[in-house]
C-alpha cells in the first residue's frame, strides 16, 4: 500500500483551556513552543492563563494564526469547529494542484471529522478527480499510532490511501511506521504531504518515499 499522510492546512483558533489537552498540544506544535506534549506541560502552560497571545511574525515565514486566546477558564470551546483561514485554503489548493500534477491520486481518502481537516480534504479532492472519501472518528485530533494502524488495516485491500489528520498525531504515526524510536524526530508542517510505502500495516513496515512541505510547492 502507498500511504499518503496530509496534515490539515492553516486554521484559526479562538480558545484553548486546560481540559482540552489535544487542542493545546496542537497549539504548541503550531507555534513551535514545544517539541513534544504531555499532560504536565499542558497544565503548566494553561496555568499561565494568558488572556491573549499574538504570534511573532518572522520575516522568513508566512504568518500562521493571527492571534490565539489561551485560558484556564472552563469556557465553551469546540476544537473540532476550527475552519481554514484564507492562508489555509490557499495551502490546500496548492497541495491539490501538486497532487494533480504529479499523479498523486489515492483510491480512497480517510479524513478526520474536524472542520479544518474536512475543508483541507475537499480542496485537495477537487483537484485529483474526486476519489471516494470516508470521515472516521479515529482520525480525530489525539489519535495514537496504535489506533491508526489498527484502523488502516481495514483498508489494506487498497493500493493507495490518503489520511487527512492532525499534529502531532501524523508525526507520531510516521515515526511508528518507519520504526523510529523517538517520535520527536518527525515534525510535519501544515498542509504538508508525506508518502510511505507499506509492506503491511504494522510498526516498522514502512519506507519513506517523500515529504513535501506546502511552502516548497508555493515557492516553485
Amino acid at each position: 500500500m502507498m500511504l499518503y499522510l496530509l496534515r490539515h492546512a492553516d486554521a484559526g483558533l479562538t480558545r484553548i483551556f486546560h481540559t482540552d489537552s489535544a487542542a493545546a498540544c496542537e497549539y504548541l506544535m503550531d507555534t513551535a513552543s514545544a517539541s513534544n506534549c504531555s499532560s504536565g506541560s499542558m497544565d503548566s502552560y494553561s496555568r499561565r492563563q494568558t488572556s491573549s497571545l499574538a504570534l511573532p511574525h518572522q520575516a522568513s515565514q508566512s504568518p500562521r494564526h493571527d492571534q490565539y486566546e489561551i485560558s484556564g477558564l472552563n469556557t465553551p470551546y469546540n476544537d473540532s469547529e476550527r475552519h481554514l483561514t484564507a492562508l489555509g485554503r490557499s495551502q490546500a489548493t496548492a497541495m491539490g494542484a501538486f497532487c494533480h500534477k504529479f499523479q498523486v491520486k489515492p483510491q480512497i481518502i480517510l479524513t478526520s471529522p474536524f472542520s479544518r481537516a474536512l475543508e483541507t480534504m475537499h480542496l485537495v479532492q477537487q483537484k485529483i478527480g474526486l476519489p471516494p472519501c470516508l470521515t472516521l472518528d479515529w482520525l480525530s485530533s489525539g489519535m495514537s499510532p496504535e489506533v491508526a494502524i489498527e484502523g488502516l488495516a481495514a483498508y489494506s485491500k487498497f493500493e493507495s490511501v490518503m489520511l487527512v489528520g492532525h499534529e502531532p498525531d501524523l508525526s507520531h504515526l510516521i515515526s511508528s511506521l518507519l520504526g523510529m524510536t523517538y517520535a520527536g524526530n518527525v515534525d510535519i508542517p501544515k498542509a504538508s504531504l508525506t508518502a510511505i510505502h507499506l509492506e503491511k500495516c504494522a510498526p516498522g513496515a514502512g519506507s519513506l518515499r517523500f515529504l513535501i512541505p506546502v511552502d516548497f510547492i508555493e515557492a516553485h
